[in-house]
């Protein structure tokens, strides 16, 4: 996959002519709800313009977590959310769970907002003739990968969330190689059941652990390792 470099800002051009096309203030278009901006530019037009429909180089960093450093990913996840309009109903969650993952709280929370409001807000009405499963698992995706830090990097299963600040509590359920875990996260408490037949390796709240097969495991965030 070729992957051009960051120039002297960090940016990672999303194209090769990305960078050097024309910008445009996007927020009056975003606050007029989705495809507003087709009023005014058709796809000629707008294909001149430093204009991003969803999720592209953001989503190369919800992908590839180890990939780039986090420097690097909050100045392209704050350059690249600035040109995207999210007229994909699958936007706005991979930009939330890239946000929880940088330490950006309150944008992560306004996205899984917005994203819920695909469907059960005045806007896009994509659920009137049945159910958005896309949209669906995308909201799935910002809660438990977003806020429950769920996360498959190098060295295996990754656990570290961060929970709204509203949010008592989640609870979730995966299957990792076939064991079934489950997740309980009450503030910087969390609680992993292993309910498989095999002892489990996991990173939770940053230490490495080993959860016995039929026991559970109770760890605590170390606020000294927070980025």
């Amino acid at each position: 996959m070729y992957l051009p470099s960051a120039n002297a800002e960090g940016i990672i051009p999303q194209t090769d002519e990305y960078l050097s096309l024309k910008p445009l203030d996007l927020e009056k278009y975003k606050q007029d709800g989705v495809l507003a901006i087709t009023k005014k530019l058709n796809g000629d037009q707008l294909n001149r313009y430093m204009v991003s429909k969803q999720a592209d180089l953001v989503m190369l960093m919800f992908l590839f977590p180890d990939l780039f450093d986090r420097n690097i990913e909050k100045k392209n996840f704050t350059f690249y959310e600035a040109h995207t309009l999210h007229d994909s109903s699958l936007s706005k969650s991979v930009h939330c769970i890239v946000a929880n993952r940088l330490g950006m709280k309150k944008t992560a929370y306004r996205l899984f907002q917005e994203a819920l409001d695909i469907d059960l807000g005045p806007n896009m009405k994509s659920s009137d003739t049945g159910i958005h499963s896309a949209s669906m698992g995308g909201i799935w995706q910002s809660a438990i990968i977003g806020f429950g830090g769920l996360s498959f990097r190098e060295g295996g299963l990754h656990i570290d969330p961060h929970l709204p600040e509203n949010w008592e509590r989640i609870r979730f359920s995966i299957v990792w190689h076939g064991n079934a875990l489950l997740i309980t996260v009450s503030g910087d408490r969390m609680e992993v059941t292993n309910l498989g037949s095999e002892d489990i390796s996991a990173s939770l709240f940053q230490f490495q652990v080993t959860i016995p097969a039929g026991a559970t495991i109770i760890k605590e965030r170390n606020r000294k390792n927070e980025f």
